[in-house]
C-alpha cells in the first residue's frame, strides 16, 4: 500500500522508530498539530497516551505510565516544576531499553505525549512511536495503524473545538 511506503522501507533499513512527520499516513495529522493551541494539543496528547499505557499495564504489569499522567497534569497545571516531570518523563524512556521493541516503542509514545507539555511538536512522536510498537507486533498491520489514526484524529478534533479556558493551567499555557 502507497500510504505505508516510507514504514516499509523503514522496516527494510531496520530503523528503530518507522514513522516521522513526513509519512504519508500521518503527515496530515502533525500538521495540524502544529497549527493548533498548545493547550489543545496537551490535551489530545494525555488522552491518546492513555491507550499505550493501559496496553503496557497489560504486557508488563507496569503501572509507572499511568502514574506518570498524574504528574505531567500537575506540571500543565502549574503545581509542579518542569524539571520534577521531565525526570518521569526520562524515566519512561529509561524503561523503554529495557523492554522489547514494541513495548519500548510504547514507553517512548508515553514519554513523548507527556512532553508535548514543554513542546507541542512532542505528541507527533506520540504517533511516532505508538505506531511502530502497532507495527512491530503485527505482521499486516495497514488496517491496525489506519483504525488508531482516525482515533487520533477524533481526539484531535474533539480538542480543538474545545474551550479550555476553564481549565487550570500553568501560566506558561494560559495564552497557548
Amino acid at each position: 500500500m502507497e500510504l505505508f511506503s516510507d514504514v516499509y522501507e523503514r522496516i527494510k533499513r531496520k530503523n528503530k522508530i518507522l514513522f516521522v512527520s513526513e509519512s504519508l499516513c500521518i503527515a496530515p495529522l502533525c500538521a495540524r498539530i502544529s497549527a493548533l493551541p498548545r493547550r489543545a494539543v496537551v490535551m489530545f496528547a494525555f488522552e491518546c497516551a492513555k491507550k499505550p499505557a493501559e496496553e503496557l499495564k497489560a504486557h508488563v504489569g507496569e503501572s509507572d505510565a499511568l502514574q506518570t499522567i498524574d504528574l505531567c497534569r500537575a506540571w500543565a497545571e502549574g503545581k509542579v516544576k518542569m524539571p520534577l516531570a521531565r525526570r518521569a518523563i526520562l524515566n519512561l524512556h529509561a524503561r523503554a531499553k529495557s523492554m522489547d521493541e514494541a513495548d519500548g516503542a510504547r514507553y517512548r509514545a508515553i514519554a513523548q505525549a507527556y512532553s508535548a507539555v514543554h513542546v507541542k511538536e512532542h505528541a507527533c512522536g506520540l504517533m511516532y512511536y505508538e505506531l511502530t510498537a502497532i507495527v512491530r507486533e503485527n505482521k499486516n498491520f495497514e488496517e491496525k495503524v489506519l483504525m488508531r489514526i482516525e482515533e487520533y484524529s477524533a481526539v484531535l478534533d474533539r480538542w480543538a473545538s474545545c474551550d479550555l479556558s476553564d481549565y487550570s493551567w500553568a501560566k506558561f499555557l494560559q495564552n497557548r
